[in-house]
């Protein structure tokens, strides 16, 4: 079975949905950089999911590097 079952069923998955499953599946946390180069998104796209998605949360920063991961459910 696909990692991403609604792009097997040929359906487009939003960017949320890609976070999610990129952080929760792979990575457990990223910075909106390292995500939007993991996923070939425009990095000002996946940090505005990051502050206003409500799924997404700060898990921690160094210096100026934000890190986001999911919220627990």
């Amino acid at each position: 079975l696909s990692k991403f079952p609604e792009l097997m069923a040929g359906r487009k998955m939003s960017l949320g949905d890609e976070l999610a499953s990129y952080l929760t599946e792979e990575v457990g946390e990223a910075t909106s950089s390292q995500a939007s180069q993991a996923l070939g998104k425009e990095r000002s796209e996946v940090s505005r999911l990051f502050y206003n998605d409500h799924r997404f949360v700060k898990t921690r920063q160094e210096g100026r590097e934000k890190y986001y991961g999911v919220k627990a459910t």
